[in-house]
């Protein structure tokens, strides 16, 4: 074999070797990401979440982003549930290619005769643009503690009403993070704890930025 073709045979090793160098490095990061990813939820256990499974069908029926394996920059997204009214409402907040976008999204839930069972779902749904300014109220937001307010029963003596009560559920998604979190009630415990203040001032902040009026109070 002469020097020339010796040559060019190790080139092309020594250039095959990096490519699986590569490769093995990028696998490696990429698991090493995946392994990493963290989920906070309350009841999570085992890889299931009783809460996030019975969110996950109204999202499935919604055909919403699902977020629990995380999302590409940053969504937040506000369901607004009441124990005697079959219809909610959601809050949709996300950055997508450098920009923020939200929706409003408001659905119906249509029973069986037993009222058992789910037979269907309608909704309108709309897209909404704060009247501050995306900015503004993004910064009001994270003041508020939106990312990091702790899921209301892991607060000593925040009771839950014995028939249930109106019920806020946060869903927060990254690349590296989701969070569910939920608080029940919290305009009637906003004086005892500073998170369901929070909460309130966040449901009031929505609802006068994106003009939307609650179904009942909390």
């Amino acid at each position: 074999m002469s020097t020339t073709t010796t040559t060019k045979a190790i080139v092309f090793l020594m250039v095959i070797f990096m490519v699986l160098c590569f490769s093995f490095c990028s696998c490696r990061s990429q698991n090493s990401e995946k392994y990493n990813f963290h989920r906070d939820i309350y009841d999570y256990k085992n890889g299931k979440s009783r809460n996030l499974t019975g969110l996950s069908r109204s999202r499935d029926a919604l055909s919403l982003d699902t977020l629990e394996n995380g999302f590409d920059s940053i969504e937040m997204r506000i369901w607004v549930t009441y124990s005697r009214i079959d219809t909610f409402q959601i809050v949709s907040i996300k950055k997508a290619s450098n920009s923020w976008i939200g929706s409003y999204c408001q659905s119906t839930l249509h029973f069986n005769e037993d009222h058992d069972s789910i037979l269907s779902y309608t909704k309108t749904q709309m897209p909404v643009t704060p009247k501050l300014g995306w900015p503004d109220l993004i910064d009001s937001l994270f003041r508020l503690n939106i990312l990091t307010l702790p899921d209301c029963r892991k607060i000593q003596g925040y009771d839950f009403p014995l028939d249930g009560g109106n019920t806020v559920l946060f869903e927060v998604a990254t690349q590296e993070k989701y969070r569910f979190y939920m608080y029940q009630l919290p305009s009637t415990y906003k004086a005892k704890f500073k998170e369901a203040a929070n909460i309130d001032n966040i449901l009031r902040l929505l609802s006068d930025q994106f003009s939307i009026r609650y179904l009942a109070t909390f």
